[in-house]
């Protein structure tokens, strides 16, 4: 997780990410990278290792299965270029490309199919949730096809000895190139542009997909409550001085620690609830940027023993638990969640 901070850090969008609990499911002490292109329904992989020195294919999904059933079958259903058969996902690695589509209908959140693109856009970030993972949480919702590229990076040695490399060349090739405009990820192509920054991607396809609210009004109170998680997510990274794990034998640190879960959070957290639609949602009768944000919030800032701080407080507000539960059960949050490539972080 250390080594992944530090990679992420050097190469990530992290203007408006939490410290996450999930890592880049590092493997130290080995060589591995993760290659191709996959397309896929969401509602049937369950994800495929690739290898180590596999050259990069393209993966289809032909059949429509339950998550259950392609669990067991997934293995005879892949086929690279070459017809070579294609194992189930190993998490300890770092990178694979994958062509995204539900086959969820949509009735749910009331979307037609297409998300509103001309054609897929791609996604470029690394085999990780980071900064990266609401964007993808919109396209899973909304049943929209994009390619989730995700640059590969190789591990060679063992992290903290002497000759120890993390090698991302592709990624590398790209910065350099001039592809990434302020040279970090995640990075967004779409009508032959490309744009950065994590928080204007998750905006943009948010309205594009529909979950940005029904109207300029609803958009607005939708961009405040994600403004205010924002804010949150930043008291967080202060109380434990900015650093991923924060040194809990600093007194000072525990001190501001004790302070956010005891006094910052919930009152920021009975702001929050007075917010609730009567639907349950923030904003409308339905999912939206706002409920993925807190619900997303919630999963990826806190980890260790920090997540047994938060449950209590999330108790103590009704409306917000019954949130985070009804995004939790979205049909396609749930196959999103069981079927991408297994990190952690």
């Amino acid at each position: 997780c250390v080594l992944a901070a530090a990679v992420l850090f050097a190469c990530c969008d992290w203007t408006s990410l939490p410290q996450q609990k999930d890592g880049m499911g590092l493997q130290t002490g080995t060589t591995t990278s993760m290659s191709p292109l996959l397309r896929t329904n969401l509602g049937t992989l369950n994800s495929v290792n690739f290898g180590t020195t596999r050259s990069r294919g393209i993966y289809r999904r032909q059949l429509k299965r339950s998550s259950a059933a392609a669990a067991a079958a997934a293995p005879s259903f892949f086929q690279d270029r070459k017809g070579t058969g294609c194992g189930l996902y190993s998490p300890p690695t770092l990178s694979s490309h994958t062509r995204s589509s539900s086959s969820h209908p949509r009735r749910s959140i009331g979307l037609a199919a297409g998300g509103g693109f001309g054609s897929p856009p791609t996604l470029r970030y690394f085999n990780a949730k980071g900064a990266a993972e609401i964007i993808r949480y919109l396209f899973a919702i909304s049943g929209t096809e994009y390619e989730d590229y995700r640059y590969p990076v190789q591990m060679e040695g063992v992290f903290g000895q002497p000759g120890f490399k993390a090698i991302k060349k592709e990624f590398d090739a790209d910065q350099a190139s001039g592809r990434m405009p302020f040279g970090k990820v995640p990075i967004f192509e779409t009508e032959g542009i490309t744009v950065a920054q994590s928080k204007a991607i998750e905006r943009y396809v948010a309205k594009k997909v529909g979950l940005f609210g029904e109207n300029e009004l609803e958009g607005l109170r939708i961009d405040m409550i994600c403004e205010q998680i924002r804010d949150i997510r930043d008291m967080w990274s202060r109380a434990k001085g900015n650093k991923m794990r924060p040194d809990m034998e600093n007194e000072e640190i525990v001190k501001t620690v004790n302070l956010f879960f005891d006094e910052q959070l919930p009152k920021q957290m009975e702001m929050l609830e007075k917010l609730i639609d009567p639907s349950g949602f923030f904003v409308g009768d339905k999912v939206s940027l706002a409920d993925i944000n807190f619900y997303h919030f919630l999963n990826a800032t806190f980890f260790g023993p920090f997540d047994q701080k938060v449950s209590p407080v999330l108790e103590k507000y009704p409306k917000l638990a019954l949130l985070k539960a009804k995004v939790a059960n979205i049909p396609e949050v749930k196959t999103w969640e069981e079927t991408r490539p297994k990190t952690d972080f």
